[in-house]
């Protein structure tokens, strides 16, 4: 769902102060950043009044134990023509203060209440920040009294009111707003519900993020390299990219992993890459996408790391993603060639296919966060519970974004939709989720995967529709290519330890023996084994999850008979069981009906077969 941005919070934000709405309670953690933009509000409303020839408007800020003072350096901002709130200054670093007293909450919140041009003429027209205020606005859960300060709160709301609506019209046009900061609104007194109005302040954005990183950059705290090498350049944007390419990418890249941070704690975590003393990198994106881990709350989100993934195959999914990369991350890109963002794809095919590992190649291509979404954690025993950690989980996703949003087995994590079984809660929770695929807005990228997608398909069509997914492919049984290149995978590693020996003239006998024409000539022994394990005499109907399963039996094989190397003999016998059990699979009713009834429909549908 679509979310205000900073932008669009700081215009409403000015719009509420101007109509004289006198309570503001703006929930968010970062107090200083709240106090920095409500600074510039001030500095604009004390701009319109400068050029109307009218007194400035004042701005103080409470804490607890510490009273009102009140911020004099606060130089007006002549903002007759619309401009971006981020180039607006905003809280003075060395602010110039001066105490109006109002040391309890009850005190600070009377002079505000009743200041007028009279007395105290410095509170008669000004946004009063109040921190610290919220413990004593909450409701006690056991005796369903309110906190102390709810009533003076409602009295000095109703006077605000009345002296808005007598003071706006006159000379001075002087009306005052009490702004409360609060982490939190769970738990307000219900009394307070028709005088204060709420606004969650949004965590920083890609430009804010830039901002900090180029200041950083700017000030020599953190470099870059003047020769990033080809891998480097390959794992940011292109290899033949140049330089200035490459670093505004790589920024871009840092700041969007920094999304769901708060300011602060963006700013520790490139602090952190400061110390260092290490020009900044790809491994630097990495490493902020671990501090955007600590930001998941809800326990449906989990956060999954990067790790190598190396497939067999695969290349129209493949060529697909290269496609798709940089528009799946890049504000800039997608502006430049005018591409909405990605969507998501849906990955069908037999278990053991590689979709889930697809799922977390495409998170390390994009050079996004991947957050698996837990389905069965989304359900809760309470009415409504299920609904509302629903929209907490996407409505977090949205925060963190840009990220992959992986949800595992679909078809598996709502069966039963539709049955009654639950009182309908699968299908409410399920219908919220198709909703907000088809309305998002922001650049989450959704990736599920599905074994048997008739039941889903079947009753939920508009799930496979277009607009909700980019894409959907039908991972198939890899092909004799694709099934060499798998071998090689699992095989390299134990060859190049010399775990593994191999002698041409085994490989001719075995060639031989088992009647396979053509063996290459040239090329490593390896490669050479591997074009026979391709074969359909070794490997007809593996999938690749059994194929590294065969090669891992084949080591236990070794083991069992005490050997230090891993020998031919022990690949075949373990790659041969595999092939039965992979054949007595293929006679099984599921395999059946995988042939007579779901690939008809893929066919039917046109979706990419990937092999």
């Amino acid at each position: 769902m679509a979310r205000e941005t900073f932008q669009e919070t700081m215009n409403r934000l000015l719009l509420l102060v101007r109509a004289g709405y006198p309570v503001i309670y703006i929930v968010s953690h970062e107090e200083d950043r709240v106090l920095d933009g409500l600074a510039r509000i001030v500095r604009v409303l004390s701009g319109e009044q400068r050029r109307d020839g009218l007194q400035v408007k004042g701005f103080v800020r409470w804490y607890q134990g510490t009273g009102l003072r009140e911020v004099c350096n606060l130089e007006p901002v002549d903002a007759a023509e619309p401009r971006p709130w981020l180039s607006i200054p905003g809280f003075p670093d060395l602010p110039e203060e001066t105490g109006r007293g109002g040391t309890t909450g009850e005190d600070a919140l009377k002079l505000v209440r009743d200041a007028d041009p009279n007395n105290f003429g410095a509170l008669s027209d000004v946004v009063a920040v109040f921190f610290d205020l919220h413990p004593f606005l909450m409701m006690d859960k056991n005796t369903g009294i309110s906190g102390s300060l709810v009533r003076p709160l409602r009295n000095a709301a109703n006077r605000l009111r009345n002296y808005y609506n007598v003071h706006r019209t006159l000379p001075g046009q002087r009306y005052k707003t009490i702004v409360i900061v609060a982490p939190s609104a769970a738990g307000l007194s219900p009394e307070l519900e028709r005088d204060l109005i709420q606004i969650e302040f949004p965590l920083p954005e890609r430009e804010e993020l830039l901002g900090t990183l180029s200041g950083m950059l700017s000030a020599g705290r953190l470099t870059i390299a003047e020769t990033p090498s080809a891998q480097e350049l390959a794992a940011v944007c292109r290899d033949t990219a140049e330089l200035p390419e490459y670093r505004s990418r790589l920024c871009e890249l840092v700041a969007g992993a920094g999304c769901g941070l708060t300011l602060e704690d963006y700013r520790s975590g490139l602090n952190m890459f400061a110390v260092r003393k290490e020009p900044l990198s790809q491994r630097h994106i990495e490493d902020m996408l671990h501090l955007k881990s600590k930001a998941i709350s809800s326990p449906a989100l989990q956060y999954t790391p990067h790790v190598r993934v190396d497939l067999g195959g695969l290349d129209i999914v493949l060529d697909w993603i290269g496609v798709h990369r940089d528009a799946a991350s890049s504000v800039e890109i997608r502006d430049l060639y005018h591409l909405p963002p990605p969507r998501g794809v849906m990955l069908l095919g037999v278990s053991g296919g590689g979709k889930s590992q697809l799922a977390k190649l495409v998170a390390k291509e994009f050079n996004l966060a991947l957050l698996r979404l837990d389905v069965g954690a989304l359900f809760g025993s309470y009415i409504g519970e299920s609904e509302e950690k629903t929209r907490q989980a996407l409505k977090l996703a949205e925060v963190l974004a840009p990220v992959v949003l992986w949800i595992d087995e679909i078809d598996k994590a709502f069966q039963g939709i539709g049955d009654g079984g639950d009182s309908g809660v699968s299908a409410r929770v399920f219908g919220h989720f198709l909703t907000w695929l088809a309305e998002k807005e922001d650049s989450v990228f959704v990736v599920t995967t599905a074994n048997d997608f008739r039941s889903m398909l079947k009753r939920f069509p508009e799930l496979g529709r277009k607009g909700r997914f980019d894409e959907i492919f039908w991972m198939d049984l890899p092909g004799k290519a694709a099934r060499q290149t798998i071998f090689r995978i699992y095989l390299q590693p134990e060859y190049e330890k010399q775990y593994f020996q191999l002698a041409d003239g085994e490989l001719d006998a075995l060639a031989w023996q088992h009647g396979i024409p053509g063996l290459p000539k040239d090329g490593t022994p390896l490669d050479r084994f591997c074009w026979l394990l391709g074969d359909a005499t070794f490997s007809e109907k593996l999938t690749g999850a059994e194929i590294e399963y065969a090669i891992t039996n084949a080591k236990y094989l070794a083991y069992r008979e005490g050997k230090p190397l891993l020998t031919v003999r022990h690949v075949i016998t373990a790659v041969l069981a595999a092939k039965e059990q992979a054949l007595y699979r293929s006679g099984s009713d599921s395999a059946k009906l995988l042939e007579e009834e779901l690939l008809p429909k893929v066919e039917a549908a046109g979706w990419p077969r990937v092999h």
